[in-house]
């Protein structure tokens, strides 16, 4: 079953249109690739699913429900999370509590009970501080929760922003471009870790990546991009032999070789 499906989505900007009458089904525990030139729509899919941009036509359904024009955080609340092809972490804070802003959504006590430290805000505080610690083990940063976001390496800011997306409990997992900036062995390792967040938690993972190996190795279904519309879909052996996408993504044959191997 689709979890994610998109109708003749479509959103402008002025006379731009960066998605035209744009047809999505992103199946339940799905590795699902979206590929496609600079400037082909990719990020503002993501911007109008998550709630930061509305369509401006079309519908967007979740897990049943239509999601355009809800809230950012309304979204979220019903299992969608996200990562950013530039790193967004709070730098000056920890990475314990980088993750605890990520839990927040999940905690129930009232500025009343903090402010009166009731037994039951302890309670949860000790919770929360023991689910972030596990989710800093989850993705390879056990023993790093007292550092600052900003003092962690670049492949270890990745993981700690992946954490902090897991603290909300998304059902679907946006990740922009996630192998970026990484070096072929951080590629491999973030590669096996999202496989498990298929395969162990159960998460469908809507992915857009340039590293054209990546995609071809992990996904079980890519949507080609070009100024807007969508040119191609299938899986990653239709896509990579697509007339169509060989013109518009990767130039000529000769360029596919080479991106390809």
């Amino acid at each position: 079953m689709a979890i994610l499906v998109t109708r003749r989505m479509t959103k402008r900007f002025g006379g731009l249109v960066a998605i035209r009458a744009l047809d999505l089904e992103v199946e339940e525990r799905a590795i699902h690739s979206v590929i496609g030139p600079n400037g082909a729509g990719k990020t503002t899919l993501f911007n109008c699913v998550t709630g930061f941009y509305r369509p401006d036509e079309g519908e967007i359904w979740f897990a049943g429900q239509r999601v355009d024009g809800l809230r950012p955080d309304e979204i979220a609340h019903l299992g969608v999370a996200r990562t950013y092809q530039n790193i967004r972490l709070f730098a000056n804070m920890t990475a314990l509590e980088n993750v605890l802003v990520g839990l927040h959504m999940h905690l129930r006590s009232t500025w009343v009970g903090a402010v009166l430290a009731s037994p039951a805000v302890r309670r949860e505080e000790r919770w929360a501080h023991a689910e972030a610690r596990r989710l800093l083990e989850f993705v390879g940063l056990a023993g790093r929760g007292d550092l600052l976001a900003r003092n962690l390496p670049y492949g270890e800011q990745r993981k700690l922003e992946l954490a902090r997306a897991l603290a909300t409990r998304p059902k679907l997992l946006l990740l922009d471009e996630p192998t970026a900036g990484m070096n072929p062995a951080e590629t491999a390792e973030m590669i096996q870790f999202i496989r498990r967040l298929r395969d162990e938690l159960g998460i469908t993972i809507l992915l857009i990546e340039h590293h054209m190996r990546v995609v071809m190795t992990i996904s079980d279904r890519v949507t080609v991009l070009d100024y807007g519309e969508k040119i191609s879909e299938g899986t990653p052996e239709q896509v990579q032999n697509d007339p169509r996408v060989i013109e518009a993504y990767l130039g000529t044959r000769k360029v596919k070789a080479e991106a390809l191997g």
